[in-house]
C-alpha cells in the first residue's frame, strides 16, 4: 500500500520529521497553526472550532479535551552560576500545545462551547459514533471508551484490578471502534474540516491526556512490577496520530486500519524495561530496526516485534489480550514458554526474543520455534561462557 506524498522524503522519514505537520499542511494547501502565536490561537478558536463541533458529538468535548486544552509549558534556560555549576531556569514565557490553556474557567473550552451553542452559527454538534451492530453509541458507551479503566492504585497494583475482565475487555473493543471512526471522519469531511483536525492532531505529543493518548487500549502488562513504572505505547501516539492523517487524506482509512487495531495499544512496564527498549543503539525509532517500526504501523509485523528485539527484556514477565481477548503469557501466545527454572535465565530469554522476532518478521512456524526451543533447552546446563548456540545446526 502506498501513500502520496509530494515531499522528496522517504515516507518513514517524512512521518519521523518534527515539522511534518506543518510539511503535510503545506502539500495539502491547509493553514498550519503556530499556537505559540497568540493570533493563531484565536484564528484557530473562531475558524476551526465551529467545523469540529459539526463533526464530533458533545460528549467527545466533555470528556476527551485533551486535543483541545492543556496547561501551557513553562520554557527554561540554562545558566552558569558563580560556582561554575550550570542550573535550569524559567524565562518567564510559555509554550502552547493547544488552543485553550484549560477546560473549565475563564477563557476555557467549557466556557468557549456554552457561548458557542447560544450564538447563530451553532447548528448542532456531530452525529454520534456507531457501535458494531450500526446503531449510535450512546452518551455512557461513548464515555467508557474515551476514559481508562483500572488506573487508580499504586504503580504496582493500578493496572491489576480490572485487567481482562468483562468491562475492561468492553472498554478495548469501544476504543478501537471510535479510533477508527474518528479517522473516518477526517477522510470523509471536506478539505477545511481537515485542516481543523490536522490543527488538533499536531498537539499530541504536548499533552498526555490527548485523545490519541487516552483512546489507544490497554492490551499487555508486565506482572510483580518493583520500582518506577511507565506506560508504554507499542506504537507512539504522535506516529500513530500522523500515520491515520496520511491515510484519511489519502483516502485509505476503511482498508488500512488493520496495523492501528492490531498494533496501537500500551501497556504497564517497569521503567528499567523501558530504557532498554529505547537504547540508542537498538534504534527503534530513528535507526537501523526504524523499518521494524513501520512495518508494524502498517500492519505487517505484530507489536511484540519491539520487544522481542531486546535481548535482556524478559517477556516471560508480560501478560496479553490475545486475539479472542483472553490473558495470556506473550511468550506462550508465540508458543516459547519455558518451565520457572529457565524464565529469569538471560539466554534462554535472549534465544526466546530471538524465537518471536523470527515469527513476526521471518514467518517461522510457531511449531518450528517450540522444536527449536525445546532443543537449545537440552544445552543449557551444559552451556559454558564460551559456548554458543546456532539455530542453523538444528
Amino acid at each position: 500500500m502506498q501513500t502520496a506524498l509530494a515531499s522528496d522524503l522517504s515516507f518513514e522519514n517524512y512521518i519521523q520529521d518534527k515539522s511534518m505537520w506543518r510539511k503535510l499542511a503545506k502539500e495539502l494547501d491547509m493553514t498550519s497553526y503556530n499556537f505559540n502565536n497568540s493570533q493563531d490561537r484565536v484564528d484557530f478558536i473562531k475558524n476551526e472550532m465551529p467545523r469540529l463541533v459539526k463533526i464530533l458529538p458533545k460528549v467527545f468535548f466533555q470528556k476527551s479535551p485533551g486535543p483541545f486544552a492543556a496547561t501551557p509549558k513553562s520554557k527554561y534556560k540554562t545558566i552558569t552560576l558563580p560556582n561554575g555549576k550550570k542550573k535550569s531556569i524559567k524565562t518567564g514565557e510559555k509554550t502552547w500545545g493547544l488552543p485553550f490553556a484549560s477546560k473549565t474557567g475563564v477563557g476555557g473550552l467549557d466556557e468557549w462551547l456554552v457561548n458557542f451553542e447560544k450564538s447563530d452559527e451553532f447548528e448542532g454538534y456531530g452525529k454520534p459514533f456507531v457501535n458494531e451492530d450500526g446503531k449510535p453509541m450512546s452518551r455512557e458507551t461513548m464515555q467508557k471508551g474515551l476514559v481508562r479503566v483500572g488506573q487508580t492504585g499504586s504503580a504496582t497494583t493500578k493496572f491489576n484490578k480490572d485487567f481482562g475482565n468483562d468491562e475492561f475487555v468492553e472498554q478495548v473493543k469501544i476504543k478501537e471502534l471510535i479510533l477508527k471512526q474518528f479517522f473516518e471522519r477526517t477522510q470523509d469531511s471536506d478539505k477545511n474540516t481537515k485542516q481543523s483536525i490536522l490543527g488538533i492532531l499536531q498537539g499530541t505529543s504536548f499533552h498526555q491526556a490527548h485523545f490519541i493518548r487516552t483512546i489507544c487500549p490497554i492490551t499487555f502488562r508486565q506482572l510483580n512490577m518493583v520500582g518506577k513504572t511507565v506506560e508504554e505505547h507499542a506504537l507512539g501516539a504522535s506516529l500513530l496520530a500522523k500515520w491515520g492523517m496520511i491515510l484519511a487524506k489519502d483516502g485509505l482509512v476503511n482498508d488500512n486500519f488493520t496495523g492501528v487495531t492490531k498494533n496501537f495499544v500500551q501497556g504497564p512496564i517497569e521503567k528499567t524495561n523501558d530504557d532498554k527498549v529505547n537504547r540508542k543503539e537498538l534504534g527503534m525509532k530513528t535507526g537501523p530496526k526504524k523499518e521494524d517500526l513501520f512495518q508494524t504501523l502498517v500492519g505487517e509485523y505484530d507489536w511484540a516485534i519491539r520487544y522481542a528485539s531486546v535481548p535482556d527484556f524478559n517477556l516471560n514477565t508480560i501478560q496479553i489480550l490475545d486475539n479472542n481477548y483472553n490473558k495470556i503469557m506473550l511468550t506462550d501466545f508465540y508458543n516459547v514458554g519455558v518451565d520457572a527454572k529457565y524464565r529469569n535465565n538471560p539466554d534462554v530469554v535472549a534465544f526466546q526474543n530471538s524465537l518471536i522476532v523470527d515469527q513476526i518478521a521471518n514467518g517461522l512456524d510457531p511449531k518450528a520455534a517450540k522444536e527449536l526451543l525445546n532443543e537449545y533447552l537440552k544445552l543449557v546446563p551444559q552451556k559454558t561462557k564460551a559456548g554458543k548456540f546456532s539455530k542453523s545446526v538444528l
